[in-house]
């Protein structure tokens, strides 16, 4: 893969689809890294109107959003790391698409999704996210989500948390075991 680093996007598909984004390091974030600014601050990847798309093993460091798909259907994202964003992975009116085995540490929210219906959320790994580990907002319907470990922030007492594992806006969601993936 590459390493991509001091820019406003990491990888931007626009109307292609199809494609495969493997195995790359998008921006740093550590102290070194921001002296050097080698800060990816916008996205990490980006995809608009692009269907079919996979998104995985890649390793994202971002200021804002690590992982963002728009107006898309049917992107897989899978195996990915993500590191401090904002949003970890964002899926805006990107309805039947597939978020999988990835690990998010840090972020204000880990997994957002907008307005896409029929999303399948399962094996993700979210520790330490500020407000919300995932958040099915308005328009998000019959999304499922399965055996995802999260873990909220925690300040000086370990019995408080300040945000909420799974923020629920929208209807005819499944929240539970799925014996079709063998979870």
């Amino acid at each position: 893969g590459d390493t991509i680093l001091n820019a406003g996007f990491g990888v931007t598909v626009n109307n292609g689809s199809n494609n495969i984004i493997l195995s790359n390091v998008i921006g740093k974030t550590d102290l070194v890294s921001k002296a050097r600014n080698y800060v990816v601050n916008i996205a990490g990847v980006s995809i608009t109107a692009s269907n079919n798309n996979a998104v995985s093993s890649n390793a994202i460091s971002v200021t804002k959003n690590a992982i963002v798909v728009t107006n898309a259907k049917g992107n897989l994202i899978n195996s990915n790391t993500s590191k401090k964003a904002q949003t970890s992975i964002l899926l805006t009116n990107a309805p039947n698409g597939q978020i999988n085995n990835n690990t998010v540490d840090s972020a204000q929210v880990g997994l957002q999704i907008d307005g896409s219906h029929g999303v399948v959320i399962y094996n993700n790994i979210i520790t330490r996210s500020l407000t919300y580990g995932i958040v099915l907002d308005v328009g998000s319907d019959t999304c499922r989500l399965t055996a995802n470990l999260i873990g909220a922030r925690y300040y000086g007492d370990p019995t408080y948390a300040e945000g909420a594992g799974i923020l629920i806006k929208s209807s005819n969601n499944y929240i539970g075991p799925d014996t079709a993936l063998g979870l």
